[in-house]
């Protein structure tokens, strides 16, 4: 787990129920703010750096796990 997890923040959960890991994002403002994550230190090393930068993300691009957490697009781009 990283970050404060605040009760106002809009949740993203990039993997699911039917997958042996996800990870839970907290997102305010287009930034992450807080992650927690089962089978997923990837995820975690990268979600740190995210919510250290404060670069905003698109959450529907932070949702895909298709898409790199390292290659995720500013908004915007």
């Amino acid at each position: 787990m990283a970050g404060l997890f605040v009760p106002e923040a809009v949740e993203v959960v990039r993997g699911g129920a039917d997958t042996d890991s996800f990870t839970l994002f907290q997102v305010c403002d287009g930034r992450v703010i807080a992650a927690a994550s089962v089978n997923a230190a990837r995820d975690m090393r990268f979600a740190k750096q995210l919510i250290k930068t404060a670069r905003q993300v698109d959450p529907m691009a932070l949702a895909d796990p298709m898409i790199r957490l390292d290659k995720l697009p500013d908004i915007g781009e």
